[in-house]
């Protein structure tokens, strides 16, 4: 999300660079002629060497490199889509929704085998931008908890997870 709002919304069409400060303030868009949607979050500690590169309004993309890493969020659209529904809730944490009656999802009821778990993969930095690793997606089929990465992989950057039932619930 940047600015309260899906990324998606802020590229759509995948062409443009949009630099973000950590505060989540948009500082700086370029037509980088990219066909992926491509926000650079700017690091603390670099954000007054950016403001400066940026000054007169002229940076191209090439100077911009190397003040932050920028996130192929086209990869990580897809990696929701694919893994949203794979993995089916057994448990909410360490409790078991097998023996549980009464499930609802934001006041609803809803059928308890209808349940999806949260899913794990790995980020890895491929051609300088930070995306979805190769591992498959990983699940503890646990609606509120998660692997915490899906093993090791060359350049992993780090882990992300998807949380397909991020809503009130309550259960008997």
């Amino acid at each position: 999300m940047v600015g309260n709002n899906p990324i998606l919304r802020a590229d759509p069409l995948g062409d443009t660079a949009v630099y973000y400060s950590y505060g989540d303030q948009k500082l700086y868009r370029i037509n980088d002629g990219s066909k992926r949607i491509t926000p650079t979050i700017i690091s603390q500690k670099n954000q007054k060497a950016f403001n400066e590169a940026i000054a007169d309004e002229k940076a191209t993309v090439d100077e911009l490199k190397g003040f932050s890493l920028t996130y192929d969020t086209k990869a990580f659209s897809k990696f929701y889509a694919d893994n949203k529904n794979k993995f089916k809730a057994n448990k909410v944490g360490n409790l078991s929704i097998a023996n549980t009656t009464d499930v609802a999802v934001d006041g609803k009821a809803v059928d308890k085998n209808s349940l999806k778990a949260e899913a794990t993969s790995n980020t890895v930095l491929k051609d300088g931008f930070v995306t979805v690793g190769n591992n498959p997606a990983k699940s503890a089929n646990s609606m509120t908890g998660s692997v915490q990465d899906a093993d090791d992989e060359p350049n992993r950057t780090g882990s992300k997870h998807l949380h397909p039932t991020a809503v009130d619930m309550t259960y008997n």
